[in-house]
Formats: C-alpha cells, structure tokens, sequence
C-alpha cells in the first residue's frame, strides 16, 4: 500500500508531456541519474589518497575550489585589516583555506573515498576527519571568527556538518569539535 502511495505521489509530480517543464523535468531526472551512476562507478573504484589528489588537481573542480577560496580569502583579509600578500602569509592562512576547502568540497559533492591511507578526502586535498582540530585551533587562536564574518558564517556551520559526520570519532579532531560546539574549548597555552 505505502509504495502505492509513493508511486502515486511521484506521477503526480511529472508535469504533462510536451511542455517546456516536462522537458526540463526530463533533464533533471537525466542529470540526478547520470551523477548516481558516476557515484556508483567511483564507489566501485578503489583509488589512494595520492591518486585522488592528482586526479582532483587536474580536474575542473579544483578551479572551482580555489576561485571560490580565493574570493573568501580576500573578504577575510580584508576584514582581518591585512593585504593579499600579508595574509598569504599569515600563520591562519592555511587552517583557514583548510575550513574553505572542506566546506566548499562538501557542499558541492566533491568528496572521494579512498585508501592508502584509508579515509574520506573532501576536495581531494584534505581528510574531512582530520582538519578539526587545526581550524578550531586557528579560530581561537588568531580569533578569527570574531574578526571575520565571512569566515565566521562558514566556521559554524562547517563544525556542524563535521560533528555530524565525525563526532562519534575519539580522536583529536572529533574532541576539538564537540569542546568547539558545547563552548567549552580551550586553547592549550604553551609554557
């Protein structure tokens, strides 16, 4: 009865044939299957870490990363009072391209299982698991979120999403995460 329902509701939902919407819904449906089944084939497909980094670079994603981390990071330097070549530059500088990639990665899909070492690559730069602790440490450290409201909209929401990917991890990183979202971090001091 309920995959009835299910069917029913799904008919209901294709516009009539010949107008323009049901040619549109008709790509759509077209594009949704061709990316399952690229899925599907990467799924199957057993690549290293270093692989998936080589393969990435020459890829037309990683332009689109890096034009979009490029933007941001100006917006932050320039909130953060530093010119392009002064941020650069900056101790943050890579926590933060971390935070920009992974966020960036994750939101448009380009996320890759691999092995060697085993793990989940986002951007195929970075390990989604194990930037955490380096970006909640930078954030406080250089208290970036409080100087930077770019980055300050993409920090949340990133350490949201990595908790609930991570969280149930015990390691540095998840620690760092669930301390970050509680409130209760604290940036060790060296002595």
């Amino acid at each position: 009865m309920e995959q009835q329902v299910e069917t029913l509701e799904k008919v209901r939902k294709v516009p009539p044939k010949g107008t323009p919407e049901y040619r549109e819904y008709n790509r759509d449906q077209k594009r949704k299957s061709r990316e399952n089944k690229k899925r599907e084939r990467e799924a199957k497909e057993v690549i290293t870490a270093w692989e998936c980094f080589d393969q990435f670079l020459a890829s037309p994603q990683y332009g689109k990363v890096r034009d979009y981390a490029t933007e941001q990071h100006q917006k932050i330097a320039e909130e953060l009072g530093f010119d392009q070549r002064t941020w650069s530059n900056h101790p943050a500088f890579y926590g933060v391209d971390m935070a920009l990639f992974v966020s960036f990665g994750y939101e448009k899909d380009f996320v890759r299982r691999v092995v060697d070492p085993a793990g989940v690559m986002v951007s195929g730069t970075y390990f989604g698991d194990a930037v955490a602790a380096v970006i909640v440490d930078d954030s406080h450290k250089y208290r970036l979120v409080e100087r930077s409201s770019t980055y300050g909209g993409i920090y949340r929401p990133l350490l949201m999403l990595l908790n609930k990917k991570f969280g149930h991890n015990s390691d540095s990183h998840a620690l760092a995460i669930r301390q970050e979202l509680a409130g209760t971090y604290q940036l060790e001091s060296v002595t």
